[in-house]
């Protein structure tokens, strides 16, 4: 599972506690193929930021 930082993302910042670390999974565009047999140094290429209206949160009971 691929993630990515997500502290800028307004929505993300609300579903954790201040101060840890908010990830996202990383959306990976284009071909998966040429993404698994990518270099590198162009890998990170494949990963995009989509804007926030194309995703959607549902927020996740806490732990008892």
């Amino acid at each position: 599972m691929l993630t990515v930082n997500a502290s800028s993302r307004a929505r993300i910042s609300r579903y954790q506690q201040p101060g840890n670390e908010k990830r996202m999974l990383a959306l990976l565009g284009g071909d998966l193929d040429a993404w698994l047999s990518a270099r590198p140094e162009t890998a990170r290429e494949f990963m995009r930021v989509y804007p926030a209206n194309w995703l959607t949160t549902n927020p996740v009971g806490k732990k008892s």
